[in-house]
């Protein structure tokens, strides 16, 4: 009697409920500790799981190099001269023909067309003049006044036709060379008229 009177002594009205509480805390306590425990290791994890991600998807660009280039251009020039007396004033050209439709007597060849360059050399360096195109008048000329040096290779194309001829005029300085080609003889024929003045065009 006496040891049921000091166990109800100590289990007071209540004790027995308190003592349940504090068993339920306690409990309570390490399911939450373990609950966080268990939480923060899914956190660590999943932390270093997107590290890992973000640095797989960030790590090619570590390997990346950007690298600019430079070219430098060296550019040079030749310088060539020479001594000459002058230039020359350029060629006048007359074309002329004969076939089945003049009667066999040679005339004026209108519409030719004619191009070409002037080529000389200056210290064994060939030197070129471009000529502006030209095409012959109703009198069969073409004035071909551009200048330059040497020699006048020109090029005669006829009208409606895939015809053409090519020639060697030579020049002299300060004035200018006359010439009329034959065709379909071929015959050439120049003379020089010195600072075309008082010049013989027949």
């Amino acid at each position: 009697m006496s040891g049921v009177l000091t166990l109800c002594g100590f289990l007071r009205p209540g004790a027995g409920q308190d003592v349940l509480v504090q068993a339920k805390y306690l409990l309570d306590g390490r399911l939450k500790n373990q609950i966080f425990a268990l939480f923060m290791a899914v956190l660590v994890f999943a932390s270093a799981g997107a590290g890992y991600l973000v640095g797989s998807v960030r790590s090619p660009s570590s390997f990346t190099s950007l690298s600019s280039a430079s070219a430098t251009v060296t550019t040079s020039s030749t310088i060539t001269s020479c001594t000459i007396l002058a230039p020359t004033m350029g060629v006048e050209l007359r074309v002329m023909v004969v076939n089945s439709t003049t009667s066999g007597v040679s005339v004026p060849q209108k519409g030719a067309r004619i191009s070409g360059q002037a080529i000389t050399y200056c210290n064994g360096v060939q030197q070129v003049y471009p000529i502006r195109p030209e095409t012959t008048n109703s009198s069969g000329w073409a004035v071909l006044l551009d200048g330059g040096l040497g020699i006048y290779f020109l090029t005669v194309v006829f009208p409606n036709s895939v015809i053409s001829v090519n020639l060697s005029i030579p020049t002299q300085p300060t004035g200018v060379t006359y010439a009329v080609f034959q065709s379909p003889s071929g015959n050439l024929t120049t003379h020089f008229c010195y600072y075309n003045i008082n010049c013989d065009t027949a």
